[in-house]
């Protein structure tokens, strides 16, 4: 029979103590475990960009697509980390272009589209983009009814530039429509000139479907366009400085939604100004700025802000 643990004649091994440079060494070695796993998580990669500087173009269309489905603390970060006023326009341009190449592809084998069609495709298109926005902005913090804080700048910032760059694609291919021909275009789809829309008497019917719907998506855009726009108003400082940013950009939605009016037909009005194309963000706009006591004749120099 063994002795018990305290009986005469039985000796302990009392633990050696570690020495300190085994305890440096331990506590390196965890120290080091936690941050060659924190290297590929996506919250380093966003301190990362913050602390060098740097303006990577993020992927929009991912972190978008992901915020459509699932809100993550990394990808809010992410795009917390996006840079504002010009700097954002490269990340939103790429997302334009995705947009149009998957359209592209869409109606590779397809018969030719008319050009109301091809419009609206691209808005359906750009929907993940404002749901993903619209679950941000819908996002609480976890255990709270609060909702996230910080999302202003970046989802209003978003939101106008992709409208903005809308607009743009759709002056550019209207502008060279009657031209191009029937060739294949790297970006555009293949649609009907004049003539054969007005050879095929279907064309009429299909026009106002797509303007029915492309208005339906405008809308949509401007609801959550305003959130947006109120979330960031109650985010920033008010200052004359936001006022004028928001004035200016006011003023080019005016220009951009009376052109987008007169080459689609979407919200078409008796003056063809496209008033009622984002109408509730726009009053929103011209509320902020009048509450400065800023008018059409001021100058704006705050262009670049978000």
């Amino acid at each position: 029979m063994l002795p018990p643990e305290n009986a005469p004649g039985k000796t302990s091994a009392l633990p050696v103590p570690a020495t300190p440079r085994q305890v440096l060494a331990e506590v390196i070695y965890i120290n080091l475990s936690a941050y060659l796993s924190l290297i590929d998580s996506k919250v380093f990669k966003v301190a990362a960009r913050k602390l060098s500087g740097t303006n990577d173009v993020v992927d929009l269309c991912a972190v978008l697509r992901q915020c459509r489905s699932q809100v993550e603390t990394s990808v809010v970060e992410e795009l917390r980390a996006l840079p504002q006023g010009k700097g954002l326009v490269p990340c939103v341009q790429r997302l334009l272009h995705n947009a149009k190449l998957n359209v592209k592809k869409r109606f590779a084998a397809k018969d030719r589209i008319i050009e109301t069609e091809l419009y609206l495709s691209w808005l359906e298109e750009l929907d993940f983009a404002v749901t993903g926005i619209e679950n941000l902005l819908n996002a609480k913090i976890p255990g709270t009814r609060q909702r996230l804080k910080g999302l202003g700048y970046v989802t209003f910032g978003i939101l106008y530039h992709i409208i903005d760059g809308f607009i743009s694609d759709v002056d550019h291919h209207h502008d060279g429509w009657s031209s191009r021909g029937a060739e294949e275009h790297p970006i555009y789809p293949v649609t009907m000139t004049l003539v054969e829309e007005a050879k095929d008497p279907s064309t009429d019917s299909r026009a106002e479907k797509a303007v029915r719907l492309a208005e339906q998506a405008l809308q949509r855009y401007d609801q959550v366009m305003e959130v947006a726009l109120r979330r960031l108003k109650a985010e920033s400082r008010r200052t004359l400085k936001s006022a004028r940013m928001i004035a200016y950009k006011e003023r080019a939605l005016a220009r951009a939604c009376c052109l987008l009016c007169e080459q689609t037909g979407f919200c078409e009005d008796k003056g063809g100004t496209g008033y009622s194309i984002l109408q509730s963000t726009r009053r929103l706009m011209r509320q902020w700025k009048a509450e400065h006591g800023i008018t059409d004749n001021d100058d704006y120099d705050t262009q670049d802000d978000c």
